[in-house]
């Protein structure tokens, strides 16, 4: 049943590849934008507001200047500026500011407001870079489509070699052309991938040494995918989806090399190791997934993205250090995860305007 299963596995990778590539193409605007969090750095400003100040600085040139939206109330440190503009620099306007002159209380309170202020927690607040900082809704499962075909490539008796490299470097081009600076990431990763097929893998692998090598890499697109979908989209909390999703699965991929005594003997307390490592990588996925799930959204990726998730860190729990579910159970697991995450993708890519 299993060379069956792999045959199904490349080929349905490849149309599945080729169709999302299509409508990534086709659907340029299904781009889902992220943000990032920075906090107030506006020192500069705040010292040349009092040092060119010609008169007395008002309230609302100051506010102009600080990320405090709420007032006070917004952190310590906007309730620190304001405690130090009412009871510091107001008094010393009011009472000097005839016989001292602007440039001398400017030149007071222009660095000292900074310094007083400096070691209060600051306020943040969310930016965005436009096209450079989003995800097109295709590339997280184009992606995972792809590495299938790749790694799988090796195990299929069809004289399709060249079609994997192909599709690849489509993917690449396409990525590279139209999606900006996460075509950069999209290619690494599929260069990885490659990279990986060739430098690292034997010559002869075993059906079960390809399915773990690949669901390390599934496991990272599906973590982008359930962040993108949901409401983590910050750019550093993607990139934290994704490395968790890939170690999850890169340890249950040790954990079988260990069991296999390649490339050390076999030992199970480095496999018990490894595999309290995927708990606790599953239990950071339930953290982060309650804190970030959105259920109004209205993308059908929205309600499939985290169960597959799990499905997959399910997998990687069922790799025990004494125990392993057949590989034939794995791959239709991972191939029906694959398949229903595509269909969800193309049906929201579809109606998509």
């Amino acid at each position: 049943m299993a060379p069956r299963l792999v045959d199904l596995c490349f080929t349905l990778s490849v149309i599945l590849t080729i169709t999302l590539l299509s409508l990534f193409v086709a659907k340029r605007n299904a781009h889902i934008p992220l943000s990032y969090r920075t906090m107030f750095h506006g020192w500069g400003q705040l010292e040349s507001l009092f040092l060119d100040a010609r008169s007395p600085v008002t309230q609302s040139q100051l506010d102009a200047v600080l990320w405090c939206p709420r007032g006070p109330v917004s952190s310590p440190q906007c309730a620190c500026y304001q405690d130090y503009f009412d009871r510091r620099y107001l008094p010393d306007v009011s009472q000097n500011w005839n016989r001292t002159g602007a440039v001398k209380i400017g030149q007071n309170h222009s660095s000292e407001i900074v310094t007083s202020c400096l070691f209060r927690r600051p306020s943040w607040r969310k930016d965005s870079c436009g096209k450079l900082c989003s995800v097109h809704l295709a590339t997280p499962i184009l992606l995972a489509n792809l590495y299938m075909c790749i790694l799988f490539s090796r195990l299929s008796p069809y004289k399709l070699a060249f079609l994997p490299l192909l599709l690849s470097i489509a993917s690449i081009i396409v990525s590279l052309a139209l999606d900006y600076e996460g075509g950069v990431i999209s290619s690494l990763s599929i260069l990885s991938v490659i990279a990986d097929l060739i430098l690292f893998s034997p010559a002869h692998p075993w059906d079960s040494q390809v399915f773990w090598s690949y669901h390390r890499f599934l496991c990272g697109a599906l973590a982008v995918w359930a962040a993108v979908t949901h409401q983590a989209r910050d750019i550093y909390l993607v990139f934290a989806y994704g490395v968790l999703g890939f170690f999850a699965g890169f340890m249950s991929y040790a954990v079988y090399l260990v069991k296999l005594g390649v490339p050390c003997r076999h030992s199970g307390s480095v496999c018990l190791y490894l595999y309290l490592g995927i708990g606790a990588v599953a239990a950071a996925f339930v953290n982060l997934v309650q804190q970030h799930y959105y259920s109004g959204s209205l993308m059908w990726s929205t309600g499939v993205s985290v169960p597959l998730l799990f499905l997959a860190l399910f997998q990687c729990l069922s790799q025990t250090p004494y125990h392993t579910p057949p590989l034939q159970l794995n791959l239709l697991l991972s191939l029906t995860l694959l398949v229903f995450a595509s269909l969800a993708v193309i049906f929201d890519l579809l109606r998509h305007t």
